[in-house]
């Protein structure tokens, strides 16, 4: 969401960029609804209902998942403390995103 192109030209070192091709292009695309699918999954499996519960849920795997990995790549590779800070920007949004999507209409 927030580390696209123009992140990619602006902050980064061009050693740590792969280049595209449709491949990675379509694998990014699909990799966030598949952690649409596994929230959804996760929180209907272990009775997450609600907006409330649903917010907990992903504040909790922001916590314990995503915000750790990505700082430690921000500590040991060589990634702009701003792509940093804009992919763990990302993952919360999306994570936001998809707990009021599942806490309001999926029960």
């Amino acid at each position: 969401m927030f580390a696209g192109d123009w992140v990619q030209k602006r902050f980064g070192s061009p050693e740590i960029w792969r280049k595209r091709g449709i491949l990675s292009v379509l694998v990014s695309t699909i990799l966030p609804f598949v952690t649409c699918f596994g929230f959804a999954l996760l929180a209907w499996k272990l009775q997450f209902l609600g907006l409330r519960n649903c917010l907990k849920l992903g504040v909790a795997i922001r916590v314990i998942g995503q915000l750790p990995l990505i700082i430690s790549n921000g500590i040991f590779l060589k990634i702009s403390r701003v792509v940093v800070a804009l992919l763990a920007f990302s993952w919360l949004v999306k994570l936001m995103i998809i707990a009021v999507a599942v806490g309001k209409y999926v029960h």
